[in-house]
């Protein structure tokens, strides 16, 4: 059994942690949230798989293309 300073060290842990699973999202989740800021669901799409796995990202829209390669790792 645990005893009470234990017992308060597990259930901080959990508590912290609690935030960081919470965070997490979907890939579907995420497009609908930045299609707006990016203008298409084309270049959210772009953007999340960019970023989620460091991979080039293209921005279009009716006058202008860009494309970059985020330099992180995969998140």
């Amino acid at each position: 059994m645990l005893n009470r300073k234990e017992a308060l060290i597990a259930m901080s842990t959990m508590l912290l942690a609690l935030p960081l699973a919470a965070a997490a999202q979907s890939e579907t989740q995420l497009i609908d949230k930045y299609k707006t800021f990016v203008g298409s669901d084309a270049n959210a799409k772009s953007l999340v798989d960019g970023l989620r796995d460091s991979k080039q990202v293209t921005l279009t829209d009716a006058n202008t293309t860009t494309t970059f390669t985020p330099r992180t790792q995969k998140m």
